[in-house]
This record gives C-alpha cells, sequence and structure tokens, in this order.
C-alpha cells in the first residue's frame, strides 16, 4: 500500500509516517519513485505506538527495532527479551515518579513562599503628590487641582483632576492618571488579560528576538550615566509591559521621577502591580493616555525614552498623525538639553507585498529617516548600536504581525543630546 492509506490505517499522518521512515522505526520497500508498506511495516508501526504510550523514546525504539531485526528472536527469547525491557523501563519510571514526587513537593514550598513574600512585600503606587507640579490640562495646558481624592502614603489613588481653566477633567484609577475615559480604546480593552497574554506572547515569539532586544537595552544600559538621571524627569513613551524600565529599574536613582505613558490601561495596571512587588521602591507616575493628549507641562522632560514607541505609532496611527514623526508633535515637553534613549526597527529588505507598510511609508523605517528627523528637532547623536537581524517572520505568529515573510527587520539603539545653542 501507499504512504497516505498506510497512515490512515495506523492513525498517524504522513509527517509521522515520514519522519519514523527517516529514522528506521519503519522500513518500507522502494519500488521506482514510490514507497510500499507491507504487513511487517504495519507490525513495525504497532510495536513503536505501543512503546511510545509506555514512556519508551524514539532513540529507544530505534534500538529496540534494531536488536529484534538483527538478531531474529526465537519465541522465548523474545519474551524474555521483551521482560527485560518493560521491567528496566518500569525501574526508570518509578526513579522519575520519586523524583518528580520531590520536584512537586519542592516547587509547593517555592510557591507558598513566593505568595508569602508577595503579600508581605507588596506597596501601593499612585500618583505621588510631588509630581503635581508637572502635570498639566492636555486641552489648555493649565494648572490641575487635585478633587475627592484618595490618598495612601503620599500617593493619590483615587479621584480627579480638574483643570482651574476648562472643564476638563482628568480620572485617577488605582493610582493611575486616565485622559481618555471617553475615548474607545478604554472600552475595546476591557476583556483582555493581559496578565496572560503577556506570558503567552513570551512563550511564543523566538528566544533570538528577545535576545536582539536585548542587546539593544544593554547597550543603551551601558551608554546611561544613571547619576546625571538624579533628581530629572524622564518620560517613557509606549512603556507597555515595561520591558525596558525593568531593565534598568535598580540602576534609577531613587529622586528620579520616571514617568510611564501608554494608551492602554490594561498594561498599565499589570505592569504598576508588578512593580508594586519590588522592594525598591522608585518615583513612578504611570499616564494612561494617547500620546498627543499628555497631562504634562511644557519643557517638563529631561530624558525621553523611545523604545519602539515611535515604531510602534507609525504602525497603529490614526489617520491625521501618519505623516508625522511622533516626537516633533511632543517636542513642547521637552526641555532644551533634554537626552534621548531610542531604539527603532529598521526594516533593511521589505517583503514584495507588505499588508502592513505601504510603499510610500517605507522611507520612515530607515536609520536615515529617524536620524533626520531628529537631528531637526536639535538632537545631536552621540552613539548609536545596530542589532543583528530579527528572526524571519514565520516564527512570530499572531504577535508581531507586522512582519512578513521575507522582510529583514535589525533594531537600531541610538543616545542623542539636545543642546540649547541648537535650537
Amino acid at each position: 500500500m501507499r504512504i497516505g492509506q498506510f497512515s490512515k490505517i495506523c492513525h498517524v499522518t504522513v509527517d509521522t509516517v515520514r519522519h519514523y521512515m527517516d529514522t528506521g522505526l519503519i522500513l518500507p520497500v522502494k519500488d521506482g519513485g514510490y514507497y510500499h508498506f507491507d504487513r511487517d511495516c504495519y507490525l513495525d508501526m504497532q510495536i513503536v505506538l505501543e512503546l511510545k504510550e509506555l514512556g519508551f523514546s524514539l532513540q529507544e525504539i530505534r534500538s529496540f527495532q534494531f536488536y529484534k531485526r538483527l538478531c531474529r528472536l526465537k519465541p522465548m527469547q523474545k519474551e524474555q527479551f521483551y521482560n527485560d525491557l518493560i521491567m528496566n523501563k518500569m525501574n526508570e519510571t518509578e526513579k522519575k515518579i520519586i523524583q518528580l514526587k520531590t520536584a512537586h513537593q519542592k516547587l509547593e514550598y517555592k510557591l507558598r513562599e513566593i505568595n508569602a513574600s508577595t503579600t508581605s512585600n507588596q506597596r501601593v503606587i499612585g500618583l505621588p503628590i510631588s509630581t503635581m507640579h508637572l502635570l498639566a490640562c492636555p486641552l489648555c495646558k493649565s494648572n490641575l487641582s487635585p478633587n475627592s481624592i484618595e490618598i495612601i502614603d503620599n500617593n493619590m489613588i483615587t479621584g480627579n483632576l480638574e483643570c482651574n481653566s476648562c472643564e476638563e477633567s482628568l480620572e485617577i484609577q488605582n493610582g493611575i492618571v486616565i485622559t481618555y475615559q471617553k475615548s474607545s480604546l478604554l472600552n475595546s480593552m476591557t476583556d483582555v488579560n493581559y496578565k496572560f497574554l503577556f506570558a503567552e506572547y513570551v512563550k511564543q515569539i523566538p528566544a533570538e528576538y528577545f535576545e536582539r532586544i536585548y542587546q539593544g537595552f544593554e547597550w543603551c544600559k551601558s551608554q546611561i550615566n544613571f547619576d546625571n538621571m538624579k533628581g530629572k524627569t524622564i518620560l517613557e513613551l509606549g512603556s507597555g509591559a515595561g520591558i525596558f524600565l525593568r531593565a534598568i529599574y535598580d540602576l534609577i536613582p531613587e529622586d528620579t521621577t520616571y514617568i510611564c505613558v501608554d494608551y492602554n490601561n490594561e498594561l498599565n495596571i499589570v505592569l504598576k502591580e508588578i512593580i508594586e512587588h519590588d522592594d525598591v521602591k522608585k518615583k513612578l507616575l504611570f499616564i494612561s493616555s494617547e500620546f498627543h493628549d499628555i497631562p504634562l507641562k511644557e519643557k517638563s522632560i529631561d530624558y525621553i525614552i523611545d523604545i519602539v514607541g515611535t515604531s510602534n505609532f507609525m504602525f497603529d496611527a490614526k489617520k491625521e498623525y501618519q505623516d508625522n514623526f511622533l516626537l516633533s508633535d511632543l517636542k513642547y515637553l521637552l526641555k532644551d538639553d533634554v537626552t534621548i534613549i531610542g531604539n527603532y526597527l529598521i526594516f533593511e529588505k521589505y517583503a514584495k507585498a507588505h499588508p502592513v507598510i505601504p510603499p510610500d511609508c517605507r522611507h520612515k523605517y530607515t536609520i536615515k529617516y529617524i536620524t533626520n528627523q531628529l537631528s531637526e528637532l536639535g538632537f545631536e547623536m552621540i552613539a548609536s548600536y545596530n542589532s543583528d537581524l530579527l528572526p524571519p517572520a514565520e516564527k512570530y505568529g499572531k504577535y508581531e504581525d507586522f512582519f512578513i515573510e521575507g522582510d529583514k527587520v535589525f533594531a537600531h539603539s541610538l543616545i542623542g543630546k539636545k543642546t540649547p545653542s541648537a535650537i
């Protein structure tokens, strides 16, 4: 019989049959360009499937098959051989059971230990009262005044921030300042479990991707003088799950204000909960906002961290913002001597037909475009670094759908500084 019929009779896939052929577990006869599977192949396949159910590895089954074929065992010898084989596997399995039970007990103990530590160490992060001077109405840029505020440890947890000039009102929920309570974005995110989603994301995305990204992170860390950040204000655009923040968290000075801005309130909640379990306390401010509605005062930012924030914004930007470079629209927030720490996705090569990035936008994903835009804003590049190429697009599944097969992409990291004379 042919391979298709054989696979159906044995209730396995054709790919499985081919794999077993390649490893010598079944030996069909080749006649011309086709393989023919006979009764011996069927019996071999039944042995393979049975031994797999009993916990034998394919390598063990392969050794058994070779021994059986070469020695041509008689019935009594075959029974003794099977008996020894099964007894050895039983002894091996019993040892594994003991090892697994021991590991399970240790895991239970470790889990209780972690839960006890988590319960005792968790603190509450909110809007620090000491950062109120940084906030401004996103509409008219006037000062904001707190109203109906719940305060814990000098952090505002719930309440409202009322504009002193217009009728704009911002809400504080769970210690996070929210500027888009009327936006459809908030409603579209409420049913998503982002803790689960991020864990699944990490499992599905190839390890090489994170290795390449962390190449850039480590380079950035090596270039930053963290002592110069003392008493300064940092703004991260699109902080997401806080991958970069967590990479530098222990190095941030205690009196530095680190502002996490993301349009996704659920991601801000997840990140805040993670940081709340950290023993090291930092001055953090969480804002859930569209990038064009960030409620901060003009010239309030000493450091701008743009870790793929601009790249993601270009993928997802609303039509009215698609022609703009993100930092050009936010330049009013930056001090005259601001420092930028950036990481941008650069397309070295595009697939022929790209569903996400049209031909007239491809120039935006080049080093030349990024550096030109930053130069126009008055930034002088101090240093830069290119990662190795990211893994091929077919390895990402549904989570990075802006990559498609045929793209060649790497991450471009940079450090730049603005000087008053450049303005």
